[in-house]
């Protein structure tokens, strides 16, 4: 799915609410459980236009744990995600804001030493923390590319709902995005690959400094090869 500004707040909930649906179909699968809170958090970022407390993300967090418990034929397996509670309750603790902002994240740097790569990085995503930590929620090796495209997209709204006030693409991104567009081209997916090789030039481009990793440029541009036959490299490969 493409986003763009011009997107109304209804399509966007109506995206979030369906794959909301899809994570509780395999909600037994804790991945699925965990990509469930993530789309519960960007359905009230997008309800709120981002301006959400994080008292109220700390409610949607209990409400998606309880709801989760009673959906799975096995409700003990969810302990598996108690993660969820403690971060629930830091959420709707009361402190200033700068404290509570830090808490978060320290709480999601404590997360991330222990291995809890999804839990970690919705700490960061409910600080609505710059995407410098990669594809949210993907832990796994790069030949998974189910698990990487879930991680991209989950990535790409961010990067939309974080970009509604600034009109900003964050950077760090871009070179997961590539990766992808890599393991798209060698699963035959050509087509998607070159799709997204573009998508990825015009977000390179449109930074704001105008300066971006050349090492991201030149990874953008190798799938080349993409191109072989063609007499004239596209535009968007001419203007990287």
């Amino acid at each position: 799915m493409r986003y763009s500004k011009s997107m109304h707040k209804e399509d966007l909930i109506r995206f979030i609410q369906r794959k909301s649906e899809e994570c509780l179909l395999h909600a037994d699968k804790p991945e699925q459980r965990e990509s469930y809170f993530f789309w519960k958090i960007m359905e009230l970022f997008c309800d709120q236009n981002r301006k959400a407390k994080l008292s109220q993300v700390g409610v949607v967090l209990f409400r998606a744990y309880k709801y989760l418990r009673n959906k799975i034929s096995k409700p003990q397996s969810v302990q598996k995600q108690n993660w969820c509670l403690h971060l629930a309750a830091l959420l709707c603790a009361s402190m200033a804001d700068d404290e509570h902002v830090k808490a978060v994240i320290d709480m999601g740097d404590n997360f991330a030493t222990k291995g809890l790569t999804f839990a970690a990085h919705l700490c960061y995503v409910v600080t609505s923390k710059e995407c410098d930590f990669g594809p949210i929620g993907y832990q796994s090796s790069p030949d998974d590319v189910s698990a990487m495209k879930e991680a991209i997209e989950r990535t790409a709204f961010y990067e939309y709902v974080l970009g509604l006030n600034s009109g900003c693409t964050q950077p760090n991104v871009q070179e997961f995005k590539v990766l992808y567009a890599s393991k798209l081209f060698e699963s035959g997916l050509s087509s998607q690959a070159l799709d997204n090789c573009e998508n990825n030039a015009k977000a390179v481009n449109a930074l704001p400094d105008r300066k971006p990793n050349t090492s991201v440029k030149q990874r953008i541009k190798r799938p080349g090869k993409l191109n072989r036959g063609r007499r004239i490299d596209p535009n968007w490969m001419l203007n990287l």
